[in-house]
C-alpha cells in the first residue's frame, strides 16, 4: 500500500480506492490478531492505525489521515519507538494542512521528535512540513518552538 501513493502512473482515485482496499483487509486480519510482537513484527490494530495516517498523509488525504489518527494510541507499541515517531510526525504533516489546526501540528512534530529525533531531523518530509508551517501565522510560543525545531533540523530560518 506504501508504493501504491507514490505511483504517479495511476490516477489518484485509483491509488486512494487501492490503498483503502489494502488498509481494510489489513484492519481485518488485526482485529482478528490483536496486538502481536509474533517474528518481532509489530503488528495488529494500533500499528494498522499508524499505517492509515502515514497512507492518507501520502495521498494528501489530510481530513482522513487526522480522522484516522483518532483513537489511535501509539505508546501501546512501546518496544517500537519507531512507529510512535511515525504516527506523530505523518500526524503533525497532516494538521499542517488544516487551517486552524496549525499549532496542533506544531505539538505533534515535537512530540515525534521528543520520541525519535534522530529520526525526525533526518526526515524530508517532516522538514518541508516544518518549512511550510514558518510561513504561517502561529500563536508566539508555538512559533518559537516551531523555530527550535526548526533550528535542530537545520533549517536556515
Amino acid at each position: 500500500a506504501t508504493s501504491l501513493t507514490q505511483d504517479q502512473q495511476r490516477p489518484g482515485d485509483t491509488r486512494a480506492e487501492e490503498v483503502r482496499a489494502h488498509l481494510a483487509e489489513a484492519a481485518d486480519l488485526a482485529d482478528r490478531t490483536g496486538e502481536t510482537r509474533a517474528w518481532h513484527l509489530n503488528f495488529g490494530p494500533t500499528n494498522v492505525g499508524i499505517h492509515q495516517v502515514s497512507l492518507n498523509t501520502d495521498l494528501g488525504l489530510h481530513g482522513t489521515a487526522v480522522a484516522a489518527g483518532d483513537g489511535v494510541h501509539p505508546e501501546a507499541l512501546d518496544e517500537a519507538p519507531g512507529r510512535q515517531a511515525a504516527f506523530y510526525a505523518d500526524l503533525g504533516r497532516s494538521l499542517a494542512h488544516l487551517r486552524g489546526r496549525e499549532a496542533d501540528a506544531v505539538t505533534a512534530l515535537l512530540t515525534a521528535e521528543q520520541i525519535a529525533p534522530q529520526r525526525i531531523h533526518a526526515n524530508a518530509p517532516v522538514r518541508n512540513t516544518v518549512e511550510f508551517l514558518t510561513d504561517r501565522q502561529l500563536p508566539a510560543h508555538t512559533a518559537r518552538d516551531l523555530r527550535g525545531l526548526a533550528h535542530r533540523i537545520g533549517l536556515p530560518l
